[in-house]
């Protein structure tokens, strides 16, 4: 069944999760195809190509022990995506300008250019904007497209001021440029959907978890519980399956407002939350009711076992003082029956709760039989309470 509200990551931190896994494994595949490309130019090279023949066994190292930390996961990813995408520009735009310096554009190493280095150019403005988000992939997207537009026109321009050069290919290097500027300006504006989507995702998230969660104790509220408790029944009559509610009321509560304010009053309504969900573990939802009051579902209990959580709670809070004052609470139980409707379960609990205040508060009872459970029935027993047994 669902987990428990408020015990486990909402759903957009589920989603930026499973996002941030899937990120480090893509970023390892391209480490690796990265790593394939290295290899094949360096064993392909120009005998006299020295940018390849010196530094792409290098970058293979680089890429490769990112490749390990990926996958590990021992740096922060965000760390690794900085490293990775400021390595492909120095390689890249290095490489780019190799080719119009060290070269000729217009001649050798005019193919080159054409066939697969502007692929890399453009695998890098893409590149930036997937790793580093929409200001920082902008920023390194028309760094690469400037610094590329300007060699091609340098280029160009000292070919056209030799007459006897031929400088027909020059409106390639234009129109290659043309749909640069076309891949940058889609890959800005998918990425910046993309960042608005999670952003709008993110909101929706917290006002769902706003709309469910109680404000003072950051527990889950009557209404998230009221959804919770539908979604565990029905799990329940699916698997034929246990489930058991507990409400809890502290005693004489009005008298910590009273008398010491209501600032330790809220205190003492917060530290009782937190003492419930340590108390009843993590299989269990720990909602606040209403003012002074909680509602405990677990999931998989059987009602004695619920009476024997409620008890270990109620001793806990007895010799748990919170801000120096002595604080108890009362307990009522009740099994789902999964013949009868929620309400019925929520009413034999009131019962429950209610005869536990019949036998002196400070007690756990479930109804209909005011059972109490059986520590509870051993305290009494030993304190010489004149208390009834009924067999449940």
């Amino acid at each position: 069944m669902e987990e428990s509200p408020g015990r486990t990551p909402t759903g957009a931190q589920q989603e930026l999760s499973r996002l941030t896994d899937y990120r480090r494994y893509t970023y390892a595949v391209a480490c690796v195809m990265a790593m394939a490309i290295f290899f094949l130019s360096w064993l392909f090279r120009h005998p006299h190509d020295l940018f390849i023949a010196v530094g792409y066994p290098v970058f293979s190292v680089i890429y490769g022990v990112s490749c390990v930390l990926l996958i590990h996961g021992r740096v922060r990813l965000r760390l690794l995506e900085v490293a990775l995408v400021s390595l492909m520009a120095v390689i890249v735009l290095s490489r780019l300008a190799w080719h119009f310096i060290a070269g000729d554009p217009f001649g050798d190493n005019f193919m080159p250019l054409v066939s697969g280095h502007y692929w890399a150019v453009g695998t890098l403005v893409v590149l930036a904007f997937i790793a580093l988000g929409f200001r920082a992939g902008m920023a390194v997207a028309v760094v690469a497209f400037t610094f590329s537009a300007l060699l091609a026109m340098g280029a160009s321009l000292s070919c056209a001021l030799e007459p006897s050069s031929d400088c027909s290919d020059a409106m390639i290097f234009l129109r290659i440029h043309f749909f640069l500027l076309a891949l940058l300006a889609l890959t800005s504006a998918g990425t910046q959907l993309r960042d608005r989507t999670f952003a709008a995702m993110a909101r929706a998230d917290l006002l769902e978890r706003l709309s469910v969660t109680d404000r003072l104790t950051g527990l889950t509220n009557r209404q998230g519980a009221l959804d919770y408790l539908k979604k565990a029944a029905r799990h329940a009559r699916r698997g034929d399956q246990p489930l058991s509610i507990t409400l809890v009321n502290l005693d004489d509560f009005h008298r910590v407002n009273r008398r010491h304010g209501h600032e330790a009053g809220d205190r003492v309504i917060r530290r009782t939350g937190e003492l419930l969900v340590e108390a009843m573990g993590p299989r269990s939802l720990v909602a606040r009711w209403g003012g002074d009051e909680f509602l405990v579902v677990t999931p998989g209990d059987q009602e004695g076992e619920a009476l024997h959580k409620a008890e270990h709670c109620r001793w806990r809070l007895e010799h748990t003082p919170m801000d120096g004052l002595a604080i108890t609470a009362t307990f009522g139980a009740a099994q789902y029956l999964p013949e009868r409707d929620l309400d019925d379960t929520l009413n034999r609990a009131v019962q429950g709760l209610q005869q536990a205040r019949h036998l002196g508060r400070n007690t756990v009872a479930s109804a209909p039989t005011a059972r109490l459970s059986p520590l509870a029935r051993r305290r009494r027993l030993r304190e010489g309470a004149t208390t009834t047994w009924h067999a449940g």
